[in-house]
C-alpha cells in the first residue's frame, strides 16, 4: 500500500526543488549575459535539470507500490535520474579540468566566439554523455530484470545484486572525479607558483630600472 514519507523529507525536497528551478531559470534567461564557457554553462543547467527531477520523481513515487506497473517506472526513472546526476557533474569537471590545463591559454573575448563555432558538436558530445550513458545502462538493466524495479515496501531494486548496476557506475564515477579534483588541485597550484614567481621576477626588473635611472639622474 502507498505510504507518506515524513513531512520533512517533503520539506526539504521542496527547498531542493525551488532553488533547482531558480538556478535553471535565471542560467536560462542570462544565458548569453553570464561570463562563462558555453559547454559549463550547459553542464551545470543540464546538472540541476536532473537533480531537481531526481527529487521531484523520488518524492512522489518511491512508495507508489499500489500499481505494479507504475511503481517499476518509477524505480527505472529513479535509477537513471540517479547515474543522469553523476554523469552531469563528470561532464562538468571535465570540461574544468580541460581549461585549467590548457597551455596556450587565450582571453575570454578570442574564446567565446571560437566555442559558438563548436557549439554543435560540443553541445552533442555533452548530451549524450550525460544522458546516453544512463540510458544505455538502465535500458539493458530493465531488460534483463524489470520486474525487480517493484517491490513490496518501495519502488526500487531490492535485492543486492541489483543494486549493483547503480553502485557499480556510481563507484566508477566517484573515482573520476576525485581524480579530476586532485588534478585541478594540481593545476591550480602549480599556476599560482609560477604568478608567485613572475610577480618576484616582475618586481626585481623594476627596482633594477629604478636604481638605474637614479644612477643616470645622479
Amino acid at each position: 500500500r502507498f505510504r507518506y514519507s515524513p513531512i520533512g523529507f517533503y520539506f526539504g525536497a521542496f527547498i531542493l526543488f525551488a532553488t533547482m528551478c531558480l538556478n535553471i531559470v535565471t542560467y536560462i534567461f542570462h544565458f548569453n549575459e553570464i561570463m562563462m564557457g558555453r559547454r559549463i554553462k550547459h553542464s551545470l543547467v543540464n546538472t540541476w535539470i536532473s537533480i531537481a527531477t531526481l527529487v521531484f520523481i523520488f518524492a512522489i513515487g518511491i512508495y507508489q507500490t499500489e500499481d505494479h506497473k507504475m511503481c517499476q517506472f518509477f524505480g527505472i526513472s529513479i535509477h537513471y535520474l540517479s547515474l543522469c546526476v553523476l554523469l552531469w557533474i563528470c561532464v562538468s569537471v571535465s570540461n574544468m579540468y580541460k581549461r585549467v590545463s590548457r597551455s596556450d591559454r587565450i582571453g575570454m573575448e578570442d574564446e567565446m566566439p571560437r566555442d559558438e563555432q563548436r557549439l554543435k558538436k560540443s553541445v552533442l558530445g555533452l548530451y549524450f554523455v550525460g544522458y546516453g550513458i544512463g540510458l544505455l545502462i538502465c535500458g539493458i538493466n530493465s531488460a534483463v530484470n524489470v520486474k525487480e524495479y517493484a517491490s513490496y515496501t518501495h519502488c526500487f531494486m531490492d535485492s543486492s545484486s541489483e543494486l549493483g548496476a547503480l553502485f557499480l557506475p556510481a563507484s566508477i564515477l566517484m573515482f573520476f572525479l576525485v581524480i579530476m579534483f586532485i588534478c585541478i588541485r594540481f593545476h591550480l597550484r602549480n599556476r599560482a607558483v609560477c604568478n608567485t614567481h613572475l610577480s618576484e621576477g616582475t618586481e626585481a626588473m623594476e627596482i633594477d630600472l629604478l636604481e638605474s635611472n637614479n644612477a643616470v639622474n645622479a
